[in-house]
């Protein structure tokens, strides 16, 4: 029995049958492959050539591509490299007698504000959430810092950046 072409240049060799080939079909040969030579022979893990602290960056960076892919897939996000915005703070458990206008004036005095939107359900009761965006990176992190478990309308309020929920998988949409 004749030994199929290796590569189609006209040489022969004796070894395993590539998968993916038709067989059968007119005008395609069958590839061979050397038994000697295996592609996980040159291939070094991750894991055995990075340091523990870069492994984890890796695997931070991998991870974090991965969800954004996802939530661009199940149509969160418009585009998997959307940045989370810098200047935008998330602050939660609000009484739910605050409105925007008084978060307007409690931060404001951190820097320019562009939007506060205090999340609503249905009913147009608040939920005990807003989003507070600054014109500046400078000012939300000034606010973020002064304002974490001050009180607002007699509740203990907690305040974490936007970007720092998004990297850590929070979806908020």
């Amino acid at each position: 029995m004749p030994t199929p072409e290796v590569g189609g240049l006209g040489t022969t060799a004796p070894g395993c049958r590539v998968f993916g080939v038709c067989k059968g079909v007119a005008g395609l040969k069958e590839e061979v492959c050397d038994d000697d030579v295996r592609l996980e022979d040159d291939w070094v893990p991750v894991d055995e050539s990075l340091a523990p602290h870069e492994l984890d960056q890796v695997i931070r960076s991998k991870e974090a591509c991965s969800r954004a892919v996802v939530l661009e897939c199940i149509g969160d996000i418009p585009d998997a490299d959307t940045k989370p915005p810098e200047n935008q703070l998330f602050v939660c458990r609000l009484n739910p007698i605050t409105e925007e206008e008084d978060l307007h004036t409690v931060f404001s005095r951190f820097g320019a504000i562009n939007s506060v939107t205090i999340v609503r359900n249905r009913n147009g009761g608040s939920v005990g959430f807003a989003f507070i965006e600054f014109e500046s990176k400078v000012a939300c992190e000034q606010a973020y810092y002064a304002m974490d478990g001050s009180l607002i309308d007699d509740r203990r309020i907690r305040i974490d950046l936007v970007k720092v929920l998004i990297k850590n998988g929070i979806n908020l949409g």
